[in-house]
């Protein structure tokens, strides 16, 4: 545990190099369903959540959901990216075909988790 939240091995010490993503599946990381030991989040969660544009690209071409959301609280990758400031994830979740409306459960969208990170 991190931070109060269960990271998955493969994202816990990022690497900057290309491939990461694939690295990621072939240590066993989940791309579609999220599991239910971390509250409903994928492979792509934690790459949005760390900022790794590439490793999120990657994980889309390789099957991840891009609208998958986590459990209670509905978050997408987009959400967890906008709230941790990363812009170029933001970016290429974008790119990607996420959807920019999305709310979560307390109807919160992107642009306002980042209006409230900025703000603090």
């Amino acid at each position: 545990m991190v931070g109060g939240h269960v990271n998955p091995p493969p994202l816990r010490r990022p690497t900057r190099s290309r491939g990461a993503g694939r690295r990621t599946v072939a240590l066993g990381a989940n791309l579609t369903a999220g599991d239910p030991e971390l509250f409903g989040r994928n492979a792509l969660h934690f790459a949005a959540y760390h900022g790794r544009a590439d490793a999120a690209r990657e994980l889309v071409t390789l099957g991840a959901d891009v609208h998958g959301v986590s459990r209670p609280l509905r978050w997408a990758p987009l959400h967890y990216a906008a709230q941790r400031g990363h812009n170029a994830t933001c970016a290429t979740l974008i790119t990607l075909g996420t959807d920019r409306a999305a709310c979560t459960l307390a109807c919160w969208g992107p642009e306002a988790l980042r209006r409230v990170r900025n703000e603090a």
